[in-house]
């Protein structure tokens, strides 16, 4: 076991075919850094499943509330004083005020793992393959609406499936 922030990992390069950074990204300092980190240590073919929250979902599991996210960040702080629901960032935990953790839209996503150098069209999905298993016949009118309304609006985090070209 070895010890390390996320944005430096104490790995080797290409060392892992498979790296897991679930609920994590909201919390470091700087979730690009740690993306490139990722993609440094991964083999070519290797996989990386992660999740980002999402800037406008509907219900954030941290605070437990609807529609906080929605709100611009200074309104959601004053709001989050008031219900006395804040909590405080922490050097051995991370980022855990909602104004300094790092949510994201899937298309802000997107850029960061094609500026690091992941190719966009291998990232999958984790709920569109879950659909499209489940529901068959009936999955392409409902990536539809997930597509429009549920992803960038309803769930609160993105699960994704990475891979190194």
């Amino acid at each position: 076991v070895k010890q390390g922030r996320a944005e430096h990992l104490p790995f080797s390069d290409v060392v892992f075919e498979f790296v897991n950074c679930a609920e994590v990204s909201e919390h470091v300092d700087n979730p690009e850094q740690m993306c490139r980190e990722i993609y440094r240590i991964l083999k070519p073919g290797g996989k990386c499943y992660i999740s980002f929250h999402n800037r406008f979902g509907l219900y954030d599991y941290h605070y437990r509330l609807y529609f906080i996210n929605w709100l611009p960040r200074t309104w959601a702080e004053s709001i989050l004083k008031f219900l006395k629901k804040q909590k405080e960032d922490s050097p051995s935990i991370g980022r855990q005020k909602l104004i300094t953790m790092h949510y994201y839209t899937y298309s802000q996503i997107t850029k960061i793992f094609r500026k690091i150098g992941f190719d966009v069209f291998d990232v999958k999905d984790i709920r569109v393959e879950k659909v499209k298993e489940k529901y068959q016949l009936a999955s392409p009118l409902l990536l539809i609406l997930y597509f429009f309304i549920f992803r960038p609006f309803y769930f609160n985090t993105f699960h994704l499936l990475l891979e190194r070209r």
